[in-house]
């Protein structure tokens, strides 16, 4: 039977009664069925009674009935919000929600490796980072389209990288302590709407984030030429929007006439994880000239942004893509 946890909150029985979870994993989404394979995912984890799932969602009633039934893990939370879009507001109301003093990040089509999580707590239990970031691996290596949206996104956190201290933090599913991320009160649904503030904020009040790259996660990628191009060029439109909201109109043209420099400035980042799989010969060659589209699109959306020309359904599409991955691309296979 599903109770109330607080006025705004729905949990269901905990499964061990005189303990506490130790991570809640944080996952916006609409129905139960687009994230199933997450939780299916997670059961597969080592010992997942010890995890809290925070199911964020703008349809709670619905989704509290149904989750009802999910066993396997310490609590099921269903949090409601009004909408999923932006991402941000929908994850800052999970970190929120969570009871743990742990949270994981997550997302409907990313799926950690059965002995992900211990790697990952390890340096975090033992004092030794803020912030922990796994090694990402394309869950659905199909060919050049998925293989150029995942090196666009996550070559620089690449499962075969060097394990240590990181300068960037990969924008989502990652492990954090939580009061990193609640100690930024109001201003939480703007750190975790993109890296950039994200990475701002842990320069800021020096947290460490550490890179485990044996600790695993499959990362489903979209692996249609019309979809990436809209997803970044979305993402470009958002992120152009959140950064200028407040700047002057010369600032503004400024940036939009350096925008051509954009896909040179993110193919740098992102090269020495690119370098890294070309020569083990993980990707296709083809993959590497797609990125600099990819980067294209981002950059035209950023301008576009910068210009003034986002518009309210912009973000409400961006998260369509991502919260309705699997639409777009084929499953990942088990681990």
């Amino acid at each position: 039977m599903v109770h109330d946890a607080d006025p705004a909150t729905y949990e269901t029985p905990r499964l061990m009664d005189h303990s506490n979870p130790i991570v809640s994993i944080v996952l916006p989404t609409d129905t139960l069925g687009t994230v199933a394979p997450v939780l299916e995912r997670l059961r597969r984890l080592n010992a997942p009674e010890r995890i809290e799932v925070i199911l964020v969602s703008p349809a709670a009633d619905t989704l509290r009935i149904a989750a009802a039934s999910e066993a396997g893990f310490h609590s099921v939370v269903v949090r409601p919000i009004d909408t999923l879009a932006p991402l941000g507001t929908a994850r800052a109301a999970g970190v929120l929600a969570a009871s743990a003093p742990y949270v994981f990040l997550g997302e409907t089509h990313s799926y950690l490796w059965p002995d992900a999580l211990d790697p990952l707590l390890e340096p975090l239990v033992r004092g030794e980072a803020d912030v922990t970031v796994p090694g990402f691996v394309n869950g659905n290596p199909t060919g050049v389209i998925s293989w150029t949206s995942f090196l666009v996104a996550y070559a620089r956190w690449g499962s075969g990288g060097q394990a240590g201290p990181l300068s960037d933090c990969v924008p989502y599913d990652f492990l954090v302590r939580r009061e990193v991320l609640t100690q930024a009160g109001d201003f939480l649904h703007e750190l975790l709407s993109d890296g950039e503030r994200l990475n701002q904020r842990l320069h800021e009040t020096g947290r460490r984030v550490l890179f485990v790259p044996d600790a695993r996660i499959d990362h489903v990628n979209l692996e249609s030429w019309r979809a990436c191009l809209h997803e970044f060029l979305l993402a470009g439109i958002v992120c152009g929007r959140q950064r200028s909201v407040f700047w002057s109109h010369p600032r503004r043209l400024a940036y939009i006439a350096g925008s051509w420099l954009v896909p040179a400035v993110l193919m740098a980042r992102a090269w020495p994880g690119v370098r890294r799989l070309a020569v083990a010969g993980s990707i296709p060659v083809l993959s590497i000239p797609s990125m600099l589209l990819i980067f294209t699109a981002k950059a035209l959306g950023e301008a576009a942004g910068y210009a003034g020309l986002a518009r309210p359904h912009h973000p409400e599409m961006q998260t369509h893509y991502e919260v309705h991955r699997l639409d777009f691309a084929s499953p990942c296979q088990p681990r």
